[in-house]
């Protein structure tokens, strides 16, 4: 595991990390001696994930509370990990979309601008 820390440097950003995959992704991340950006919505939970891996695995944490729909919110994000070493994005915060995939305005390259 300490492999991560080597292939992408001390930092890693997980968004949607305040529960469910996201909260995993940050539990295995921080097992691996990886530091974390913890990104979601709610900033509550977000300490709470936060102390916890601090206290378990003696990692660093940093929260940012931000809406990755909104512009606003990615930039949040980029400005308050600009110091930061980052190597590795866990982008785990999603749209909640039903239907067909290929029929979801959300996952048009007209709404993503890719």
């Amino acid at each position: 595991m300490r492999k991560l820390k080597r292939k992408f440097g001390p930092w890693a950003i997980v968004t949607g990390s305040s529960s469910g995959t996201g909260q995993e992704f940050s539990g295995q991340l921080a097992k691996a001696d990886l530091n974390l950006v913890l990104v979601a919505r709610r900033t509550t939970p977000l300490q709470e994930a936060a102390d916890h891996l601090t206290k378990t695995y003696g990692i660093k944490t940093k929260v940012v509370t931000a809406d990755l729909s909104d512009p606003d919110g990615v930039t949040k994000v980029m400005v308050e990990t600009s110091d930061l070493d980052v190597g590795l994005i866990v982008s785990n915060a999603g749209a909640d979309a039903m239907g067909a995939l290929t029929k979801s305005s959300q996952m048009s390259c007209a709404s993503c601008a890719c």
